[in-house]
C-alpha cells in the first residue's frame, strides 16, 4: 500500500494508534524491566521516541491537523 492510498481518516486513525502506543510505552506499561523507559538509551525509550517521530511526520503531512 502506498501512502497516497490512505485518506485523511486513515491517517488520523494511524496517528492516534501511534499516540496510544507511545503513551503506554512512556508510562512504563511495556517495559521488559521496571523503569526501563526512564533510561534514555534503552530500547523502550528509543521505541517511544521513534513513534513520536513518526507522529510528527504524519502531523506535518496533514499540516498539523492532528497535533
Amino acid at each position: 500500500m502506498r501512502s497516497e492510498d490512505l485518506n485523511d481518516s486513515d491517517w488520523e486513525e494511524i496517528y492516534y494508534a501511534l499516540d496510544r502506543k507511545a503513551t503506554e510505552i512512556e508510562q512504563g506499561k511495556l517495559d521488559d524491566e521496571p523503569g526501563e523507559v526512564n533510561r534514555p538509551s534503552s530500547d523502550t525509550a528509543r521505541w517511544a521516541t521513534h513513534l513520536r517521530e513518526i507522529m510528527a511526520k504524519i502531523a506535518t503531512r496533514s499540516q498539523s491537523k492532528y497535533s
